[in-house]
């Protein structure tokens, strides 16, 4: 007898986010299947989004075109990864994470712990890597 299979679609195609995705939903299907996989969304936020609110954004607007899109999943998984800027004007990173069921309207929201980010002096300025995500190789 096959066991069920439970899908989970993952707004990327970049296999740490679906990786993590699979992590963060495995220990609650026990004794089905997992399929997860991936799928390239569009963010319709800056490259590197600054602060909560368009990170957020961002996390929500690839959740409602992963589950606008044709590909049929019980769970729907975005991830979407920005900076901050600390009071002392540090910069640190951290990700939104949007999770939604097949035919739920209910969206799970979490944000990630905040991470210092590692910045670089170039001509005089102080920057980033062009975003945060190739540099912690997400």
């Amino acid at each position: 007898m096959s066991k069920e299979v439970v899908r989970v679609l993952v707004a990327s195609t970049n296999p740490v986010k679906i990786e993590a995705a699979r992590m963060g939903i495995e220990p609650f299907i026990k004794g089905r299947e997992l399929v997860v996989s991936g799928e390239a969304t569009d963010s319709g936020v800056a490259d590197q989004p600054y602060g909560d609110a368009e990170t957020l954004r961002g996390a929500r607007n690839r959740l409602a075109a992963l589950c606008r899109g044709t590909k049929q999943a019980e769970f729907y998984v975005a991830f979407e990864g920005g900076v901050f800027k600390t009071e002392d004007g540090r910069l640190h990173v951290a990700a939104w994470v949007c999770v939604s069921m097949h035919g739920d309207d209910y969206v799970s929201e979490a944000r990630t712990a905040t991470f210092q980010a590692r910045a670089y002096k170039h001509h005089n300025e102080v920057t980033l890597p062009t975003t945060i995500g190739k540099e912690a190789d997400m």
